[in-house]
């Protein structure tokens, strides 16, 4: 049974209160006087009834008027089911099924069933305490310590000592050894004073004495018989406590049939689920780690543009460098030839002229001929002279004089002409100039097609650098505003040699991240595979395939386990001797009828002892009226009163006696047939709840002690602080709680314990609480719960956790 919700309508100072209980560990905090033992009390009073006014206990009335009780949200057998108790006086209980959403008809019957066999005391005894309870302790004498630790595994017990203690008491009122003063003692002296009394007016005793013997042989008849009713009740009283231990004997027999059915299951421990559970935890971890590794490293983003080749780039760069320089050179020639034409062009005040032909250079080289005028003079001399000696002759050179004179003056104007015209062409230019430029003016032409061919070059040239500078921008997704190629080259080599370097640094990233994820995967799949075999490992140990097969079969073991341990305690409860004499018998019936013939055999032997008694009362009678007048008669029979008191002191005084010695002895017994597993867990639970200071509990019949573990010296309880004894206390009552866990669940209510207990020791029993009682819930109050995990805590000033 777990408590998963408290639900108070109305009880002491909580009024429509709803609490949240954890699974595993609930601690509720507060100052006194907060509210804390009034929860404990409601949850108490849901499950066992609430207080009555006859019990002198506080009522927990509603301060606020509010109806009084609440309900307990609670699992079990897998189902969420709510308890509701209404009402402290006529009190009415209610059971939802909230699994089913359905009512249970018979609550009370529910109920009982559930907490069965727990009473309200049992649970006080076992899984509800208080610091009160471990104050007891320090009022306690050893023995009293002793006989409280050795009995705390039979549940009722301290009820039980408190009767034993009481039964030695009354037993040594009645008769104490060297003791004048107690009533036996006093009783025994009287007796012997009245027989020497009597023996020494014992005249005339012979039909006394003869009658006496016949008594005697009566009384030792009776004895006999006395023997033969009381073999007779034994055997009777044993046949019906069988009868009473019948039905645990048959749940014994179809326990074993059932075990021997049953196919074995190897014993797989707790330890080994857990390592398996966690190795299993972590192979999906790392499995789950080296996908995403993968998945990450298949992602990693590629360096930007790593498919540029930047050497081609570059290389493209510098070829367009020595484009440019060729465009350059190239414009340099347009300058030179635009130079040289606008040199030629700048000598003329108008256009260019034609080159001079041939014979214009010649005029303008050699100028008039001469020559011819000279000829004319000589025809002249030659004419004057002739003419003293040949007139005729004379007159004939004379006109070719004058011919050739008229000619060559007709030729000298056409030549002027000429020559006018050119130096007019050629104006500001002189002859020898305009010599001199023939050359220039014979290359003009040739430097106008190079100034076209120039242009046409520049044009093709600036159109391929503009390609080759775009095709570089767009490979690098990249464009510069410059319309000089030198400065948006360099631009572009600089943009290529910061790309480069990024990429670089960027691959050099990308690198080192995928170089850490590989060995990031390397390492996880080494320590996967480690994993995996140590999971394979633990496995094949059980012959297993998987964790679900190891879970489903630690499942049936821990079923195995149960039925076994309910076969021990069902062997516990009955004798082997009890298992043979029922065994005998073919049912039930067969059994009851045998008890009947006991019985009625007990009522014949009883028959024949008051017949005896009879007998013996006439020839008492007889004896009687013997000495009837006599003072013998009277000390007689003060002699029989006083012998007749005696042993009926002395029996009472032995029963008392007896008695308490039996109940001693049989929790001594309980406590011995639950130790075994009891003090396992509860020498584990001391060892941590003394800092491991002591690692044995030693159980010797009626005698505990426990162990130092640096000097394996052992100490008496009475040797033991207060604090340890508290915590061997908490430790045997906790490792009970935690034994029986197969039997009865329920949660363990502590409230505000431990105020003796060091700081040290109390985070020990505070850290158990959290981690080691696994499977157990514990509600625990207290004023203080700095020491817990916040999520666990319920604030009830504050209001953390409750609506």
């Amino acid at each position: 049974m777990r408590i998963k919700t408290i639900e108070i309508i109305g009880f002491g100072r909580w009024s429509k209160q709803n609490f949240l209980v954890d699974r595993q560990l609930q601690v509720f905090t507060g100052p006194n006087e907060s509210g804390k033992s009034t929860i404990r009390a409601f949850i108490v009073g849901v499950l066992f009834g609430y207080p009555s006014k006859k019990a002198h206990q506080n009522l927990y009335t509603p301060k606020d008027g509010s109806q009084y009780g609440g309900s307990l949200v609670i699992e079990a057998d897998h189902q969420d089911f709510r308890i509701t108790r209404i009402g402290r006086t006529k009190t009415t209980l209610k059971i939802q099924n909230l699994t089913a959403n359905q009512e249970v008809v018979s609550p009370e019957k529910w109920l009982s069933e559930q907490l069965s066999p727990l009473t309200r005391e049992t649970f006080d005894h076992i899984f509800n305490f208080d610091q009160r309870d471990l104050n007891r302790i320090e009022t306690l004498t050893e023995l009293d310590f002793q006989k409280l630790l050795l009995n705390i595994g039979a549940v009722g017990s301290t009820q039980w000592l408190d009767v034993g203690q009481d039964l030695d008491k009354a037993a040594d009122k009645l008769f104490a050894k060297r003791s004048t003063k107690r009533p036996i003692n006093q009783e025994m002296q009287h007796y012997r004073t009245t027989q020497k009394t009597l023996e020494s007016k014992s005249e005339d005793l012979v039909a006394y004495t003869a009658l006496q013997n016949k008594i005697d042989d009566t009384n030792q008849a009776i004895k006999k018989q006395q023997n033969k009713v009381k073999l007779a009740d034994q055997q009777y009283q044993n046949q019906y406590l069988l009868l009473q231990k019948y039905d645990l004997f048959y749940q014994l027999q179809q326990l074993r049939q059932k075990i021997a059915r049953l196919k074995a299951i190897p014993i797989i421990s707790q330890n080994d689920v857990s390592q398996a559970q966690s190795l299993d935890l972590q192979i999906n971890h790392l499995q789950a780690g080296i996908d995403r590794e993968k998945k990450a490293l298949n992602i990693t983003k590629k360096p930007k543009n790593s498919d540029l080749d930047y050497d081609q780039l570059r290389l493209m760069l510098l070829q367009i460098q020595t484009d440019v320089q060729d465009y350059h050179q190239t414009e340099r020639q347009q300058e030179e030839i635009l130079t040289a034409i606008e040199d030629i062009e700048r000598q003329f005040s108008d256009e260019v002229p034609s080159v001079l032909s041939a014979e214009q250079q010649q005029q303008l080289t050699h100028g008039y001929n001469r020559k011819l005028w000279w000829l004319t003079g000589i025809f002249g001399v030659l004419s004057a002279t002739s003419f003293i000696f040949n007139p005729y002759f004379a007159i004939i050179l004379l006109a070719l004089a004058v011919g050739s004179g008229s000619y060559f003056w007709q030729t000298q104007k056409k030549y002027q002409q000429q020559i006018n015209h050119i130096l007019k062409a050629y104006a500001p230019l002189n002859q020898q100039q305009i010599l001199d430029i023939q050359l220039d003016l014979k290359q003009l032409p040739q430097l106008d097609e190079k100034l076209d061919q120039c242009d046409n070059l520049i044009d093709s040239q600036r159109f391929a650098i503009e390609q080759k500078l775009n095709a570089v921008q767009d490979s690098i997704e990249t464009h510069y505003e410059n319309e000089r190629p030198e400065i948006l080259i360099n631009q572009l080599l600089n943009e290529l040699q910061k790309r480069q370097i990024e990429e670089q640094n960027e691959a050099a990233l990308s690198a080192t991240h995928e170089n850490e994820r590989l060995m990031s995967i390397q390492l996880q799949q080494s320590t996967l595979q480690k994993r995996k075999d140590d999971l394979s490992e633990l496995l094949h140990q059980y012959k297993l395939v998987d964790v679900n097969e190891l879970l489903v079969q630690y499942k049936a073991s821990q079923e195995q386990q149960q039925q076994q341990q309910r076969l021990v305690d069902l062997n516990s409860q009955i004798t082997v001797e009890e298992q043979q004499i029922l065994s005998r018998y073919d049912d039930k019936m067969a059994l009851s009828q045998n008890i009947d013939h006991l019985k009625q055999g007990v009522q014949k032997e009883r028959t024949i002892l008051s017949d005896l008694q009879r007998q013996l009362a006439q020839q008492q009678a007889n004896q009687a009226r013997l000495t009837s007048d006599d003072e013998f008669m009277s000390l007689q029979q003060e002699v029989a009163n006083q012998k007749t008191a005696i042993l009926d002191d002395f029996t009472e005084y032995l029963a008392l006696k007896l008695s308490s010695n039996w109940i001693d002895q049989a929790l001594s017994k309980a406590s011995q047939n639950r130790f075994p597993k009891m003090l396992e867990k509860a020498t584990y639970f001391f060892e941590i709840l003394t800092q491991h200071k002591y690692n044995k509990i030693i159980f010797d019949d009626h005698k505990i002690m426990v162990m130092v573990k640096q000097t394996n010296v052992a100490f008496e309880i009475i040797e033991l602080s207060t604090g340890a004894r508290e915590q061997l206390y908490v430790a045997l009552r906790l490792a009970l709680a935690f034994v029986i866990n197969d039997i009865i669940q329920m949660p363990i209510l502590i409230d505000d314990s431990f105020v003796n207990f060091d700081g040290q020791r109390k985070a020990s029993i505070l850290n158990m609480l959290m981690h080691e009682i696994n499977g157990q819930q514990v509600l625990y109050w207290t004023t203080e719960a700095t020491m817990f995990d916040t999520k666990n805590i319920c604030n009830l000033t504050k209001g953390v956790t409750y609506g």
